[in-house]
């Protein structure tokens, strides 16, 4: 399936001279080209999965790198005003659009082979520079749960165009984990409508109508409803985040999602075992699986959201991408609790601050 994925997704002209050597090898029974061609495929497949695994976007914890990286991260949230730029949230994390770790030989094979020669030629110095990928310019500023989310593959952004200045515009998109798993062949009996559908796809349909989801009227106000339009911009020197490095990840979530090689937080009774390292101790409701949370190593790179300021804004929001049920008491319940927290380390503070003047001799 992730091949059929590319081929929904890659530019047609260049899927369209890749088929055409292909076709003329066979006739003229080039056998090693034919094989080559094969083995770029299987180079490809591996290579959509790795960008969107969760070792694939691990940061190594070595000195030096570890500490240009923090660097960058805070000049990436000093240009964004220390904001989600989607949602406006304070206090955000800088979250990599390239993952910063993954096997960069694969990757550029798989840009050669279904975007063209110009493309991985053009992106390689950008991919190939561990200074870039570490820099701003592989990061935007999001808070907690929607960099999961674009981790997982849940949203993706579309570039739209860039403007004299080195900013641009692009468009928020949610995206929709496939029923078919990667490895799986397309065959002759798959309806490629159904396989769209499946994916969130109007088959047929372009722009807006093509992708995502909308029907949540408060995504409109928070900036997060398919299609809507966001910028990035140069502040105090720092440069955007890299046009062509959000284009690639549009294309590269898009057929993450077509082929099921997301990473699932809701998903059907369909999983085979070959898959059950997605399940911990997850409650059975009939036709479906639900997550029922993460075991310790799986804590270790979901980001923490509930230290997020708006939790109760952020548990609305995961419950309803996630498929959760979440009770307006319980909200409010949580809200509660949080005030609460703030009133007692800001009575703490203030008793600290007395005892501080009580041990001060006087002048």
């Amino acid at each position: 399936m992730t091949v059929f994925a590319l081929f929904m997704v890659a530019p047609i002209d260049v899927l369209q001279y890749r088929l055409d050597n292909l076709e003329r090898n066979a006739q003229e029974k080039n056998t090693t080209e034919v094989q080559e061609s094969i083995e770029q495929c299987r180079t490809a497949a591996a290579a959509i999965q790795e960008f969107v695994s969760r070792e694939g976007r691990q940061v190594e914890n070595t000195g030096e790198d570890n500490l240009f990286l923090l660097r960058s991260m805070n000049l990436c949230k000093r240009r964004d005003r220390r904001r989600c730029r989607i949602s406006g949230m304070d206090d955000p994390e800088a979250v990599p659009i390239f993952p910063i770790t993954m096997n960069s030989v694969n990757f550029l094979s798989m840009l050669d082979t279904f975007w063209g020669t110009e493309t991985a030629t053009r992106l390689s110095t950008l991919i190939l520079d561990p200074n870039f990928l570490r820099s701003p310019q592989n990061m935007p500023s999001l808070n907690r749960q929607l960099g999961w989310w674009f981790h997982s593959g849940k949203i993706a952004f579309k570039p739209l165009r860039k403007s004299n200045d080195s900013s641009f515009i692009f468009q928020v998109y949610w995206l929709k984990k496939s029923e078919p798993k990667p490895t799986e062949l397309f065959t002759n009996e798959m309806s490629i409508c159904r396989v769209a559908d499946s994916a969130g796809i109007v088959y047929g349909c372009a722009g807006r109508e093509g992708w995502g989801r909308c029907d949540t009227p408060y995504y409109g106000n928070l900036g997060m409803e398919t299609g809507q339009i966001h910028g990035l911009g140069e502040n105090y020197g720092i440069e955007p985040p890299s046009f062509e490095l959000l284009q690639v990840s549009w294309d590269l979530l898009r057929v993450a999602a077509i082929c099921g090689a997301t990473q699932p937080v809701f998903w059907s009774d369909e999983v085979e075992e070959d898959n059950n390292d997605y399940y911990d101790d997850d409650v059975d409701y009939g036709d479906h699986h639900f997550d029922d949370g993460y075991d310790e190593d799986e804590m270790e790179s979901q980001p923490d959201m509930y230290m997020d300021k708006n939790y109760a804004q952020l548990l609305r929001w995961a419950g309803e991408i996630e498929g959760q049920e979440v009770g307006r008491q319980e909200i409010e319940r949580q809200e509660v609790e949080r005030q609460e927290v703030e009133r007692q380390e800001v009575e703490g503070r203030e008793v600290e601050g007395l005892e501080d003047l009580e041990g001060c001799p006087l002048q």
